[in-house]
């Protein structure tokens, strides 16, 4: 299970503390605590998925309806049936990376692979088509001898980037991209606070099942909300010094983390908090263009905005963000 060090983590500490009183030798205590936190830290990557510097990537042959492969277009939903997006490679450091996992893993095709880079506003306008954000590394190859309006690392060329037909098939593989939150735990008040971007910005729609019980689905597998909170739930807001403390802990995340989902959403008009299912009747930080729109939006759920200092925002359930869970703090307990 993603994230299973979350619950074997009071197991391997009561563990660590009586082999210590039994007179483990200092070396090995440290040695076995830095084992620990390799594997915690190789395990922010979802099962099957690679770590890179900053991010997990997949390198997807997944076709659906195409059997030659997805167009560029394509790919990027598969991807996002993923929980995550096309790769969007924004240094140096990452492309070295990308390029020689590439080199390791495909030896028998001459085709490209798609990556998330797009030139269809303008010539020679690349950008990034999931963030839409315009290019500033690149590494192009030497007369590639191609054209076209989408971006795809060429084997012929090293990896090397060559502009392609976003129509073209081919048998194309796809390196999928879920960033990872390096932010650590913060606790307050007998809460620990996460957040979690691995799997990807997750949706809501899919998170819920809303005419079940929470974190349930009607198969019985585990939802994507179990996998990222898996002690506890999505957050509860509900007092001034939580939300004081929560606006703090998020100004402290990575720039790409603009939006967060909390538990909040909205039933038949009555706003609620998934999991205990209370009213919310007390505490609310509504953003200022969000103070009356709310009270008539049918089925939002409450995201947290950083264009908005981490004020609430009613938005459609459905889109896709990181997600801020709250569990116990175990050090206040008994």
């Amino acid at each position: 299970m993603i994230f299973n060090h979350y619950l074997h983590l009071e197991d391997f500490l009561y563990l660590l503390v009586s082999l210590r009183r039994r007179g483990m030798p200092s070396f090995l205590h440290l040695f076995i605590c830095a084992f620990f936190a390799a594997s915690v830290a190789q395990q922010k990557c979802a099962p099957g998925w690679t770590s890179g510097p900053d991010s997990c990537y997949f390198l997807m042959d997944k076709h659906g309806a195409f059997t030659d492969g997805p167009s560029h277009f394509f790919s990027q939903g598969f991807c996002q049936d993923e929980y995550s997006h096309l790769a969007e490679i924004t240094s140096k450091e990452e492309n070295d990376f990308l390029k020689s996992w590439l080199t390791a893993a495909i030896n028998d095709s001459t085709e490209g692979v798609w990556v998330s880079g797009e030139d269809i506003r303008a010539v020679n306008d690349w950008s990034w088509s999931y963030s839409d954000q315009k290019m500033v590394f690149s590494d192009w190859a030497d007369n590639p001898g191609t054209s076209g309006e989408c971006l795809s690392m060429s084997p012929k060329f090293g990896f090397s980037w060559v502009p392609d037909d976003c129509d073209k098939r081919n048998n194309m593989k796809y390196i999928c991209e879920q960033e990872i939150c390096k932010q650590p735990m913060e606790c307050f008040q007998g809460s620990c606070y996460t957040l979690h971007c691995s799997l990807h910005k997750a949706k809501l729609t899919e998170m819920y099942n809303w005419d079940d019980d929470f974190f349930s689905l009607d198969d019985g597998d585990a939802s994507p909300a179990q996998i990222f909170c898996p002690q506890g739930s999505l957050a509860q807001i509900e007092s001034k010094e939580e939300n004081e403390f929560i606006m703090k802990f998020l100004s402290k995340s990575e720039d790409f983390v603009q939006t967060v989902w909390t538990a909040g959403y909205d039933e038949d008009g009555k706003w609620k908090w998934q999991g205990t299912n209370q009213a919310i009747t007390g505490f609310t930080n509504w953003a200022p263009k969000d103070m009356f729109y709310h009270r008539y939006h049918d089925e939002g759920c409450i995201a947290l905005s950083r264009e908005d200092n981490w004020a609430w925002k009613d938005l459609d359930c459905d889109l896709s963000y990181p997600v801020l869970c709250e569990e116990p703090d175990p050090s206040s307990s008994g």
